[in-house]
């Protein structure tokens, strides 16, 4: 607690810094300082939106929300400013969505992160790819998914362009099966 006091003392008078802030909370959290904790990665994750940090703080807070509703209210206020990692906070966001079988808004989050991500070329964007694999692997497995929303899920993917889902979404496009009236080779090329 003397050493959390001494930092929010020198913060106090040089200004906050989001710097080292997710190891700090994760020290305080395994201190039994729960509160803490929260409260510092709370802090932090407003502080320079570009920092990997603040994504990491912002990390530690979600894996303590229970409520999807909280979830989603935490990631839409994140959204609200496009910096760096506004890809990695509407990946959670089309989890949440995809979890709740909302494929409309889950499309239009992917759609919407990639088109963000056209206007600010050369720049991150924190997208988490394994995310994109889950769906895709959740979709060709699935015996209750029905074919259309399968092939949805791997054309939105495919569309996204994001590196390796992409391809592996186009891949499991090709598994589904064709439309009758298409020869198996025209549905190839």
């Amino acid at each position: 607690k003397q050493v959390y006091a001494w930092i929010l003392k020198v913060q106090t008078k040089n200004g906050p810094e989001p710097y080292y802030s997710y190891i700090i909370g994760d020290g305080l959290d395994r201190l039994g300082l729960k509160t803490e904790a929260r409260d510092y990665w709370t802090r932090s994750v407003t502080l320079n939106t570009n920092a990997a940090e603040t994504r990491q703080c912002s990390e530690r807070l979600l894996a303590r929300m229970e409520k999807p509703e909280d979830k989603l209210a935490f990631v839409t206020e994140r959204l609200k400013k496009i910096d760096d990692y506004h890809g990695w906070y509407s990946t959670v966001l089309a989890g949440l969505q995809f979890q709740a079988k909302n494929l409309d808004a889950w499309q239009k989050t992917i759609l919407d992160t990639r088109d963000r991500q056209l206007e600010r070329p050369f720049l991150l964007t924190g997208i988490e790819e394994t995310y994109y694999q889950q769906w895709i692997d959740f979709c060709r497995t699935s015996k209750e998914m029905p074919e259309a929303d399968k092939r949805r899920v791997f054309t939105v993917i495919r569309d996204a362009d994001v590196p390796r889902s992409s391809g592996t979404a186009y891949a499991a496009l090709l598994e589904l099966p064709g439309p009758p009236e298409r020869k198996e080779i025209d549905r190839l090329i």
